[in-house]
């Protein structure tokens, strides 16, 4: 994919991705899968994903462009006072990886292969930077 920064492939506990703006003090929000596969608040977004009891997730960040087929589940932006974004399980026990931005807030478009249970997620950050 033009534009790859960086990929990662985990387990994720609870089935939860968080994507978060370091700094931004927000609280994470409630994931409420009967109503909806993502929540956010003004500086974190969760993503429901497949469980780690399931199989791997690939998580592939990039600049622009998320491969055909995929669903967009996410697009707006995210407070990041420290300029960085964080991607993680949801408490952040098991995994954590950091990419510095250069905006806040910072725009970000979540794609996942599969709405319903994503076995691969694209996150376009426009302003991710290495």
């Amino acid at each position: 994919m033009i534009g790859d920064v960086d990929s990662f492939e985990c387990g994720v506990p609870w089935g939860v991705l968080r994507i978060e703006g370091v700094g931004s003090g927000s609280p994470t929000p409630e994931l409420d899968i009967d109503h909806a596969m993502t929540a956010a608040t003004d500086g974190c977004l969760l993503v429901s994903v497949v469980h780690h009891d399931i199989g791997r997730l690939a998580v592939s960040i990039t600049r622009r462009d998320a491969p055909d087929g995929f669903v967009r589940m996410f697009s707006g932006e995210l407070t990041a006072p420290e300029l960085l974004v964080e991607v993680g399980d949801v408490v952040g026990d098991d995994f954590a990886y950091r990419y510095p931005v250069s905006t806040d807030p910072v725009t970000v478009a979540v794609f996942a292969d599969d709405w319903a249970e994503a076995t691969e997620i694209c996150l376009v950050i426009s302003d991710v930077s290495l």
